[in-house]
């Protein structure tokens, strides 16, 4: 094999080209399919590969086969005809193991009639689209390689005609430098929602990158120009004399950039929404893609699983605040202002307290400063490509595809990624998933994880040990996939695996964990190259699984594979609890997957890390140990379950629940409250650690809390973990009670809290936030709303005109805080907060 002057890999009589599909979508035909596949080569140029060969199929059971064909043929001895000369013996069964007969309509129109004429009975496969259907076949995700012979296209470089298509390789980084992308945000009129500037931001490996603004108006071209914000280029205005001239002008710049990608904030449901209404009203051909074909905007369908969605072809839209609100990171809410401030350090060039004043202020800047305006439009296209690049976002996006096969555009989509890598593997096994709503199993309520009782108090040296991938783990050690569970179901046998919930599991090897083995060995080798995107993706997809079989927009959910899962988890976590009680080690708490282990006095009251570390091993080993032996003497199994060792508290804080008194708390006589707990981690000898403290699910990292709260409670725990005497913590708490009534903790005491329903669902009861919201205008009135509890009660940030009411963050912010830390140090905090309370002279 040889390399042409391209790069390619040549072969005789063959040419090999390596690429990346960007969007695939199907054309019309009178007869047949074809599917049309859109991508960038390895080289820089476009392709599009044609396919007229591949005929997509769907199925159905043979015990259905006979209505099914009465109802298609209507009596009608030709299309009875018809139908059978469509019919194919594949040799496949459902998942409960009945043979199914496979139709493959010779054109789109014959499968929409088929589809029709079973309504009722039960299909398989026929809601997976052609374009997925032949991806799934030739196993390609997203890099593909082809094998064919090129010829000139149109709106293509390369267009390549029924050519071989394979796997590809190349891992999401490459890609990430190979694609092209274009951010852009529109600016409209408030009221009529008519265009007034688009912003756009180009980034090619294959070309220089450019700013443009396409900007309503008769303006100066050539009027002072200044940096935009930081580093952000200046763009480039264009003037144009209409609205249609403004559109045309945009869908002409981006046939002529030709991005692979196209994104923005919100692109989908506004910029591209908008753009497509006005395009449609003004007459304005609306061809954003690479094909004649017009672009589509398509409103969220509920009854067929469709979100929000727009059809560009031959390029990906992504959708950033989608993006954002599916990925790793998160923020206080998901404006492009509060992301960019959080990624980059900096925003969009107009911010205000409320969409009033942004609007006006738009306003204002369009008809005095029109610069100014094109600049805030050109900022926000530009902020959302330096956040999908700065947080990794795009590579993400990418190495999802790479990883699963599921199309780029629904990379991001759970339930679909779970279904397209778990369809691939039932045809391995010639198998056929049912349609959505086919075949369903129970969908009741699954129990969640474990909650061991947490013991109160303050302690010193505390082991923490997680399972590691508790949930895949459980999966691949008791076989729980939806095959298994559906053989177990219809073929009941005695060796069966039986859950805690009930749910029985056939040990013939289910498809799930041979997905999860993949993955497992797949996520070390990204680990062993250094591939840090592509180790995380594989995380999130197994760790997603669980929540999958749970869900019912899953075709093969169910809560008793969910159910099973938790289940097990839950006794796990429980023998795992009482194995270290038996070796002599007190568990203060566990929660899921995680065990929190008491080191005891044996160790010394200051032992070293390496000794802690060492009985913590220790203490692994032997629990690891036990469990396996544990999982082959009950169900026969052999475990894949591994508890680690993942640090040590040197000191610990488990709260009692609120209303507690000290006195009980320390007799033993009440209980800690789940889900929220504080350390120190021991850090390791000869690194300069900064004292900081773990937080979880308490007041100091709470969203719901104010910073006032925040700043007092990490305050409290710096004190106690250094064992601060009373008289040091009562000084302390004295000290913030009268900053706070002097006023000079005022920047402190917002609330943040999101609405979610309608005001009108408010009617019996009306929280704070709520009664806030009510003094902003009406466009304000959504998402996150912060606000400050005044003497005149709730007061949004930006309308506070009254004095705040110190007495109520004194009582229902700092209060309730000292007394958590009273009931498990012993200390009274009584003349703190109400300097004319008698003290019991008898306590500390």
């Amino acid at each position: 094999m040889t390399s042409d002057s391209t790069g390619h890999e040549s072969a005789p009589n063959d040419s090999v080209y390596h690429g990346f599909i960007v969007h695939g979508f199907t054309l019309p035909r009178p007869t047949g399919f074809r599917i049309c596949l859109i991508g960038r080569l390895t080289d820089g140029t476009t392709f599009a590969v044609i396919e007229d060969r591949f005929v997509p199929t769907f199925h159905v059971r043979e015990s259905d086969l006979g209505e099914f064909r009465e109802r298609f043929s209507r009596g009608k001895s030709e299309r009875r005809d018809a139908l059978d000369r469509c019919l194919i013996d594949a040799a496949r069964t459902t998942l409960d193991a009945e043979r199914v007969v496979t139709v493959a309509p010779v054109s789109r129109a014959m499968w929409t009639d088929c589809v029709r004429a079973a309504a009722g009975i039960g299909l398989y496969e026929s809601d997976i689209g052609a374009v997925e259907q032949l991806l799934m076949a030739r196993r390609v995700h997203g890099s593909v390689r082809i094998v064919g012979a090129p010829e000139g296209g149109r709106r293509v470089a390369r267009l390549f005609r029924n050519p071989d298509l394979h796997p590809g390789e190349n891992a999401a980084a490459y890609w990430e430098r190979k694609l092209s992308v274009m951010s852009f945000d529109i600016e409209t009129d408030a009221l009529s929602e008519s265009v007034r500037a688009i912003g756009a931001w180009s980034v090619s490996p294959w070309s220089t990158p450019d700013a443009r603004v396409f900007l309503l108006g008769d303006h100066d071209r050539t009027a002072p120009q200044k940096p935009v914000s930081g580093e952000a280029p200046e763009p480039t205005i264009v003037a144009c004399a209409s609205e249609s001239d403004l559109l045309a002008r945009f869908i002409a710049y981006v046939d002529e950039f030709d991005p692979d990608i196209l994104t923005g904030w919100n692109i989908v449901e506004f910029d591209l929404r908008v753009i497509a209404a006005r395009c449609r009203a003004l007459g304005v051909p609306f061809t954003l893609g690479r094909s004649d074909e017009q672009s589509k905007y398509l409103a969220a369908d509920r009854d067929s699983r469709r979100i929000g969605t727009a059809i560009v072809a031959g390029r990906f839209v992504l959708d950033g605040v989608r993006v954002a609100r599916a990925g790793p990171e998160r923020f206080d809410d998901h404006r492009l202002e509060t992301v960019a401030n959080a990624v980059l350090g900096t925003g969009k060039t107009v911010a205000t307290s409320s969409t009033h004043d942004k609007l006006a202020e738009l306003e204002r800047l369009f008809t005095t400063e029109p610069y100014e305006f094109a600049r805030y439009c050109f900022t926000d296209a530009y902020l959302v490509e330096r956040v999908l690049r700065e947080t990794g976002l795009l590579s993400l996006t990418l190495a999802r595809t790479l990883s699963i096969g599921i199309p780029v555009q629904r990379a991001w989509t759970s339930i679909a990624a779970f279904e397209h890598v778990y369809i691939e593997a039932l045809h391995d096994r010639n198998l056929v998933a049912p349609d959505f709503g086919v075949d369903t199993l129970p969908m009741d309520d699954a129990p969640g994880g474990a909650i061991l009782d947490p013991r109160p108090g303050v302690f010193s040296y505390v082991l923490v040990f997680d399972f590691k991938s508790l949930y895949p783990s459980i999966i691949r050690t008791f076989n729980i996939d939806p095959v298994a569970l559906h053989l177990a179901r219809n073929s009941p046998g005695s060796n069966d695996i039986v859950a805690p919930n009930g749910a029985s599991f056939s040990r013939n090897p289910g498809i799930l964990p041979s997905l999860l083995d993949r993955f497992f060995e797949a996520r070390d080798e990204a680990k062993a190259r250094g591939d840090q995107t592509a180790s995380y993706v594989y995380k999130i997809i197994m760790n997603s699984f669980y929540g999958v079989l749970g869900s019912s927009g899953c075709r093969f959910g169910s809560s008793l594979l969910a159910g099973a899962i938790t289940g097990f988890g839950q006794q796990l976590l429980r023998w795992c609890r009482d194995a270290a009680i038996a070796l002599g080690y007190e568990v203060v708490y566990g929660d899921t997957d995680s065990l929190f282990v008491l080191l005891g006095s044996a160790a010394g009251r200051e032992p070293s890390y390496d000794d802690v570390t060492k009985r913590a091993e220790r203490l692994r080993d032997e629990v690891n140990e036990k469990l396996s032996k544990h999982v082959r003497a009950t169900w026969e199994c052999e475990s894949l379950l591994e508890l680690e060792f993942e640090k040590t508290y040197e000191r610990f804080f488990l709260p009692a629940v609120r209303g507690t008194s000290p006195r009980a708390a320390n007799d033993g006589g009440t209980r800690g409250r789940a889900k929220g707990y504080a350390g120190r981690v021991m850090p390791k000898p000869g690194i300069d650690a900064p004292d900081e403290i773990e937080v979880k699910g308490m007041e100091a990292v709470r969203r719901d809390w104010t910073e006032l709260a925040h700043a007092f409670q990490r305050g409290l725990l710096h004190r106690v973990f250094d064992d601060a005497p009373c008289d040091e913590l009562r000084a302390y708490v004295r000290g913030v009670v009268e900053d706070v009534r002097s006023g000079r903790r005022d920047d402190e005491l917002a609330y943040t809290k999101q609405l979610r329903k309608a005001f009108s669902a408010y009617a019996k009861s009306i929280p704070q936030h709520v009664r806030a919201a009510e003094k902003l205008d009406p466009a304000d009135r959504s998402g996150n709303i912060s606000y400050v509890v005044t003497t005149e009660g709730p007061q949004p940030i930006g309308r506070v005109s009254a004095k705040p009411d110190y007495e109520h963050y004194i009582q229902k912010q700092l209060k309730p805080i000292a007394e958590a830390f009273s009931h498990d140090t012993g200390c009274r905090f009584d003349a703190e907060f109400d300097p004319g309370a008698q003290l019991n002279l008898f306590e500390p």
